[in-house]
């Protein structure tokens, strides 16, 4: 039971313990059964995972594998591999409990060839590789590649990280986006300490910053409507520190159409997967969407 909540109710150790003892007080035959403590559940769990890690493999000839670093803390990375076969894959988006965790490994130097080797080991687990996915970060791309070649592998990105290169590649060097990012920035240096502070601008991430220009676009879009509001209870303050914002009026519509663009691709390729039909299906997609709002 306490492995129960913790795997499927995502409970805490703490609070599994404590939730069978307040359900089991409830009945006189069972109000005094001991229940175990939380560094016992721990203990439990590490268990299964660690059989989950090391247990045998289910061989086959159509794996497919997730790749990805954690982000760098120290000098250490956390590498992880998981995988699934392709004759088993769900009609839906995948979840954790549809993978198998093949690997989790310590580096403090990710190159090129200790990512191929690690990919080289997984293979040996599971039987004949026939896809990688991963992001396109330059931690893994070398060492993907080189594996990918040596044992001719199709290799893809997540509809996710492919988003956000195609992104990153529109608007890197678009000066109005740079204008406006630094902007808001400012904007926010500014507002933070201030009666404005909950008007003030998203956070934006220097890694993965693509992949996140929606919270900006809509930021931007809600400051925009704002201050064209009369009566807007925050005018005063919107137009003291976000006055600007009217200059970007035409790149955050391009904005707002970009997220919206990429939402329907980013859902569609998640729930129905790729095929042949792909390009023309989302082109119904977007012009049954687009079309009404008249967008450039």
């Amino acid at each position: 039971m306490c492995i129960r909540l913790i795997l499927q109710a995502a409970v805490s150790f703490r609070a599994a313990s404590k939730a069978i003892h307040i359900a089991f007080s409830n009945f006189p035959a069972i109000k005094n059964q001991a229940i175990p403590g939380y560094k016992s559940v721990r203990r439990w769990l590490t268990r299964i995972g660690l059989y989950k890690l090391n247990c045998l493999k289910e061989q086959g000839t159509d794996w497919a594998l997730i790749i990805d670093n954690s982000i760098q803390l120290g000098v250490h990375k956390c590498l992880v591999i998981l995988g699934l076969r392709l004759s088993k894959l769900p009609k839906r988006a995948l979840t954790f409990e549809d993978m198998d965790v093949l690997a989790i490994e310590i580096h403090e130097n990710t190159d090129a060839k200790s990512i191929c080797e690690s990919l080289k080991k997984a293979q040996k687990r599971v039987g004949q590789v026939r896809m990688v996915c991963a992001d396109d970060g330059p931690d893994l791309r070398r060492g993907l590649n080189m594996f990918c070649k040596e044992y001719n592998i199709g290799r893809v990105l997540d509809v996710t990280h492919k988003i956000g290169t195609f992104l990153k590649k529109f608007l890197e060097k678009d000066a109005p986006w740079g204008a406006f990012t630094a902007a808001a920035a400012e904007a926010k240096r500014k507002m933070q300490q201030t009666p404005a502070a909950h008007l003030a601008p998203p956070n934006q991430r220097t890694k993965s910053r693509f992949l996140n220009i929606e919270i900006l676009a809509c930021w931007g879009s809600n400051v925009a409507i704002a201050l064209k509001n009369p009566k807007h209870p925050d005018k005063e303050l919107l137009e003291k520190y976000c006055g600007w914002v009217r200059r970007y009026e035409t790149l955050i519509e391009q904005l707002s159409q970009m997220v919206l663009i990429s939402q329907k691709v980013r859902q569609h390729i998640r729930e129905h997967g790729l095929s042949k039909n792909t390009g023309d299906q989302i082109e119904k997609i977007l012009e049954d969407v687009i079309d009404p709002l008249a967008v450039n």
